[in-house]
């Protein structure tokens, strides 16, 4: 995972040095319409993460297809530093309702999060015959 990580964000630094070189050096208009749709692209991405997981949650989106879109955030809500940990757990929750502890224990990580974990215990291709039946929690996959 690391090495696709540093092969994609080399790729878009490269992308966006090509296109820096297209706005300032050629002015061309229709650069200036990619870079801006290219910015709220990653916004929205970054903004749809949080009703994503509340809508897997309540199985109004698939649970799989959906983790492997946010693959890239969950692995870094579980992996990556404690200042972005931090943002992207709290983004997670804010779509769930704090008020109730049955869809939203204080133990339990959001549902996209979760799913993260289950892959560390079960791998990607789910769960095997031998795993135990009980639900993945964070508590349960602590290193």
């Amino acid at each position: 995972m690391a090495i696709v990580l540093s092969v994609l964000g080399v790729a878009f630094a490269a992308f966006c040095i090509w296109l820096a070189v297209r706005i300032f050096n050629r002015r061309e208009r229709w650069a200036k319409w990619l870079a801006v749709g290219t910015f709220l692209g990653a916004e929205l991405y970054l903004l749809s993460f949080g009703p994503a997981s509340w809508l897997v949650g309540h199985s109004y989106l698939p649970a799989r297809p959906t983790w492997w879109v946010f693959r890239p955030l969950t692995w870094l809500a579980t992996h990556g530093p404690q200042p972005i940990q931090g943002p992207i757990w709290w983004w997670a929750r804010s779509f769930e309702p704090p008020w109730d502890p049955e869809i939203n224990p204080k133990s339990r990580p959001p549902w996209l999060i979760e799913l993260e974990y289950q892959d560390e215990y079960f791998g990607l291709f789910g769960q095997p015959e031998w795993a135990p039946t009980e639900a993945v929690t964070a508590d349960t996959c602590s290193e």
